[in-house]
Formats: structure tokens, C-alpha cells, sequence
């Protein structure tokens, strides 16, 4: 046991009293800073994700909103192909919210998309959202539905 422990025998026996106290210090102190770095790396990582999930929760709700209204318009546009009228103007106030949801997630895109990673996505979506709202009338009932249910799906 002695062949094992001469070497710090031998260092702590040449350093004087504020070397020996500095020495055992850092024995000390290394391992709680390290741990003190793993720990502040790990707070702010967890705060990162945070702030993606925030993100990721008014995306959401703009989302929501346009699913909804969405689903509306299948509900009126049906309507308006099986033969009742009463529906045009309610359709064109709702592909006005359809629009006005569709512009909030559109700045929402260009704000957070790199960082959530939905862009392609939305795209695609926004394509077919176009398609439907501008072309529903040459369809027939269950092809608007058809057309219509792929993007909520989507």
C-alpha cells in the first residue's frame, strides 16, 4: 500500500502548508465545477426544448383554428352542392377565415419554421387548401368531401 501512495506522500511532504491546502482544494472543487457544468448544460437544453414547445403550441392553435374552420367549409360547401343556396355567403365569410388562418400561419412559418421544422409540411397543405377553396364548385358532393377531408387529415 505504501509503493501506491509514496508518489502524493512524497508531493505532500516537498509543498508547504498553502500548497497542500490548495492541492487538496482542487481535489475538491474539480469535480463539483464539472458537475456544476453538466448540470447548467442540461438546464439549458431542457429550457431550449421549452421554448420549441411554446412554439409548437401557438403553431398548434393556429393549426386548430384552420382544421375547424375547414371542417366548416366541407360542412357548407356540401350543402351548397347538394342544391341549397343559403350557403354562398356563409361560404365566402368562412374562406375568409380560412384565408386570414392561413395568413397566421404563413408568419408563423417564416417567424419559427426553420426551428420547428414544418415548412414542407404547410406547403403541401397550403397547395391543397387552394386547390378546394377556389375549385369546390366543379366538384361533385363527394368529391368535395373527398378533397376536403385529405387536408384535415393531412
Amino acid at each position: 500500500m505504501g509503493a501506491i501512495l509514496s508518489p502524493a506522500m512524497a508531493v505532500m511532504k516537498r509543498l508547504r502548508f498553502g500548497g497542500k491546502f490548495a492541492l487538496i482544494s482542487a481535489v475538491f472543487v474539480l469535480p463539483i465545477v464539472f458537475l456544476l457544468w453538466l448540470l447548467v448544460s442540461n438546464m439549458n437544453a431542457e429550457i431550449a426544448f421549452a421554448q420549441k414547445e411554446r412554439l409548437g403550441v401557438s403553431y398548434d392553435r393556429a393549426m386548430l383554428s384552420l382544421l375547424q374552420h375547414m371542417q366548416q367549409h366541407r360542412g357548407m360547401a356540401s350543402g351548397l352542392l347538394n342544391g341549397d343556396g343559403s350557403f354562398a355567403p356563409r361560404l365566402e365569410a368562412m374562406e375568409a377565415k380560412i384565408a386570414k388562418d392561413a395568413e397566421a400561419i404563413d408568419a408563423l412559418e417564416r417567424e419559427h419554421g426553420e426551428v420547428l421544422a414544418t415548412t414542407v409540411r404547410w406547403n403541401a397543405i397550403k397547395k391543397n387548401l387552394l386547390g378546394v377553396r377556389g375549385n369546390f364548385n366543379g366538384m361533385t358532393p363527394p368529391q368535395s368531401f373527398a378533397a376536403h377531408t385529405a387536408i384535415t387529415q393531412s
